[in-house]
């Protein structure tokens, strides 16, 4: 009896060796395999919640068809090395609707891809129609464009119906906000609202270094060239103003001598008077000249013995 006991220890040890390492294969499929597994290998196709359900990765409550949940998250999709194509993430449109698009890498190259463009653009809008696009960011020229899918500048804003603005903001009084302008040397010309109020254009050089706001505007409306806090409409902080103008001159038709003559010169359209004089071609004396008006000069001249003109000079400019 004891030889018996011992010979049944011994085939059971040897089954439970035999069995430690060997493989389950599963060669009938009804009724589905359920349980849980610490790892599932497919050598072929795989198919997941086919008839309803979702999958989830790190839940076991998943929200929507596919759900990866966790600390950091990340689905992560790899091209082969060598291998010539893109790596894509497609979003298609079922029933044969024509729209394809996906987001991918190409060489080094990320994009937001649609069939139905000529060139790649990252694409954002309310569906996959190209022509209702928000916002483009073409790949092959880098030209954004923000209400067209066909933007011919660098930035392009644009609205059909609407106006349109480009708002920059800051949430703390003390901080400036601007829009600066730079070339390859460092040099800097921005328009920017300071913290002071003011509405100031500045000229920046790193080397040798200048900070200098050359325009100001104050919420009254006063402007200062050269001057950060103008105290007229026009303030101009030193240097010279140079402006172009014209002189016009007028003359009385006939002569005369030992007479009175009203002459006027009128400046030409668009320009106004700031200046002006009067003569007379034989001597005589000047009893008024003044401005007639905003274009004009105005001259009563007494012409001497000598037979002679009244005459009329009006210096005028593109200035009020």
């Amino acid at each position: 009896m004891k030889n018996k006991e011992l010979l049944f220890i011994f085939i059971l040890g040897f089954f439970s060796l035999s069995f430690a390492d060997e493989t389950l294969t599963i060669t009938t499929y009804y009724p589905s395999p359920y349980g849980v597994y610490n790892e599932l290998t497919t050598t072929s196709n795989a198919y997941l919640a086919t008839t309803g359900g979702r999958v989830g990765i790190g839940t076991t409550s998943p929200g929507a068809n596919l759900e990866v949940w966790g600390s950091s998250p990340t689905l992560k999709i790899t091209q082969n090395a060598g291998v010539a194509g893109s790596a894509l993430l497609m979003l298609t449109q079922a029933g044969g609707g024509g729209n394809t698009a996906g987001i991918g890498l190409r060489g080094r190259t990320n994009y937001i891809y649609n069939e139905a463009m000529d060139a790649y653009k990252i694409v954002f809008g309310p569906d996959l129609v190209f022509a209702n696009a928000k916002m483009v960011v073409d790949i092959n020229t880098g030209k954004v464009g923000i209400g067209t899918t066909s933007p011919g500048w660098g930035l392009q804003v644009h609205s059909a119906t609407n106006h349109q603005y480009v708002v920059v903001s800051t949430g703390t009084a003390s901080r400036d906000t601007g829009i600066q302008f730079q070339d390859s040397s460092g040099v800097v010309w921005y328009p920017r609202h300071g913290s002071d109020g003011k509405f100031h254009i500045t000229y920046y050089n790193p080397s040798p270094l200048v900070n200098t706001p050359y325009l100001s505007i104050d919420r009254t409306g006063n402007v200062g060239i050269g001057a950060t806090t103008p105290s007229e409409r026009l303030d101009v902080g030193g240097g010279n103003v140079k402006m172009g103008y014209e002189q016009i001159s007028g003359a009385d038709s006939d002569t005369c001598n030992n007479c009175w003559r009203y002459v006027t010169a009128t400046c030409s359209s668009g320009k106004y008077v700031i200046g002006g004089g009067c003569g007379s071609s034989a001597g005589g004396a000047v009893v008024y000249s003044k401005p007639g008006d905003n274009s004009s000069w105005s001259c009563y001249v007494n012409i001497g013995s000598t037979s002679g003109h009244a005459n009329a000079y009006a210096i005028c400019a593109n200035i009020r």
